[in-house]
């Protein structure tokens, strides 16, 4: 323990120096050794792309954009809107996009913002899909950061609720998949964590919310499918998939995971704790050189 003991006047200021910057040193060492398990990367590149089941234009480029980005691009966030039907939700909603901005009314549709976007590929005389993929990444590669086009405006992914997206959306980053069910209680902050960090068991073991694995269903695509090791239903009102190996769920297809993870804090709050914790303490030790305080350990 501390003992503090007051003096008129002390001669080790010096060491009490270095021991302040050596605990300030050390707190930034272990903030910094801390699993990333915050979302909201300001360099996120955000996109909203349209596509249909049963597309052939779509069956070509739906392996590039939902197969091989996510996994090769970490910043990037693609909102994806799919129908089988153009009577659908979701196909109506491209025609609202269409009357906003004028994106077209077709698809494949892959919007960055109201100027940059591109509906379908080249005819093959002009490059064809292999132009078109080149001009796509060299959009994402030069974007440092852009927001996501939803229908009131442009939104960083700091400001995006993807709780409020319209809709059905389906959300892909860093090879993970989020699915919404329904609107529900799950915080906004938590699937944006779960999408980007480092840690996801973890993140998914010490949540209070109630997750269960249940079958890795693959995600559909025109013409195809894309494959998870891994899915987890949260609170009825989510699915992620992923391909990370995570343990210790219980598999079940209906009803609730086994682990009881009530009143136990989530990752990301002893995160955001611990460091205006080590902050006071910091401030502290500055006050108290400044009275002239000698600390010694016993």
């Amino acid at each position: 323990f501390l003992k503090l003991k007051y003096l008129n006047g002390f001669n080790n200021k010096k060491i009490m120096m270095k021991q302040v910057i050596l605990l300030f040193v050390s707190s930034l060492l272990i903030i910094s050794l801390l699993p990333n398990v915050y979302a909201e990367n300001e360099n996120t590149v955000c996109t909203v792309y349209f596509t249909r089941i049963g597309c052939p234009v779509c069956s070509k480029t739906d392996p590039i954009v939902l197969g091989e980005w996510p996994g090769k691009y970490k910043n990037l966030v693609i909102i994806e809107y799919v129908f089988n039907d153009w009577t659908e939700e979701n196909g109506l909603l491209l025609g609202e996009y269409n009357l906003e901005y004028g994106t077209g009314g077709g698809v494949p549709l892959l919007i960055f913002n109201q100027t940059n976007f591109r509906a379908g590929i080249y005819y093959p005389q002009y490059g064809g899909l292999d132009r078109w993929k080149s001009e796509m990444e060299n959009t994402i590669e030069n974007l440092k950061n852009n927001s996501c086009l939803l229908l009131d405006g442009l939104k960083s992914f700091k400001e995006l609720d993807l709780n409020e997206l319209p809709k059905k959306p389906k959300i892909w980053a860093n090879g993970r998949l989020l699915v919404r069910l329904k609107k529900g209680d799950v915080s906004n902050e938590f699937l944006k964590e779960i999408l980007f960090t480092q840690n996801l068991e973890e993140v998914l073991k010490n949540s209070n919310y109630n997750i269960v694995e249940i079958e890795a269903e693959p995600a559909p695509i025109s013409y195809g499918q894309i494959d998870f090791k891994k899915a987890f239903k949260i609170d009825d009102s989510w699915i992620l998939k992923c391909n990370e190996d995570i343990v210790g769920f219980s598999y079940q297809e209906n009803g609730t995971s086994q682990e009881n993870n009530e009143g136990t804090p989530s990752l990301s709050l002893v995160y955001y704790l611990l460091i205006p914790i080590t902050l006071i303490v910091i401030i502290s030790l500055f006050i108290l050189v400044k009275r002239k305080v000698k600390i010694k350990w016993s």
